[in-house]
């Protein structure tokens, strides 16, 4: 007969159990302070929660699950009319998808590392160049800090 423990079964994030992994809220915390920025979710490209800002607790569940559905959507349409790289590299790669209301206000997905991506939620008229410009610094600065496993 097998014993049960009363611990619950580890879960997992690619091969790192989650318990060993690093919660990167304090990097989304950050990019949350740039000018125009409301809210923002990392999450691992298979749609588990990696980080998010203190004032979006509740739904950043669900936007990081949202977020890895839209991109990969977003993959599969850049690729239905392939670009002169996409032979080369296997497909094209997808950097940013920018989506905007009739609010004035954006959504921005990107990809910060191998297997990490970001959701961004700004202001209403928030300065979209300013913004972007931080999530690709925010990108850049991230796959720098973020040790490989």
């Amino acid at each position: 007969m097998t014993s049960h423990s009363s611990q619950p079964a580890p879960r997992y994030l690619g091969s790192a159990p989650l318990s060993r992994r690093k919660d990167y809220s304090e990097q989304a915390q950050r990019l949350a302070q740039e000018a125009g920025v409301r809210a923002v979710v990392l999450f691992t490209d298979d749609g588990l929660l990696a980080g998010r800002s203190t004032d979006f607790a509740e739904e950043a569940e669900k936007a990081a699950a949202m977020g890895t559905a839209l991109f990969s959507s977003a993959v599969q349409e850049v690729n239905v009319i392939p670009g002169p790289g996409a032979a080369a590299e296997g497909g094209q790669r997808l950097r940013q998808v920018t989506l905007e209301t009739f609010d004035g206000e954006f959504v921005i997905l990107a990809q910060v590392d191998e297997g990490m991506r970001v959701v961004v939620y700004t202001e209403p008229n928030a300065d979209l160049g300013s913004v972007s410009f931080g999530v690709a610094r925010f990108a850049k600065n991230f796959s720098m800090s973020v040790p490989v496993r």
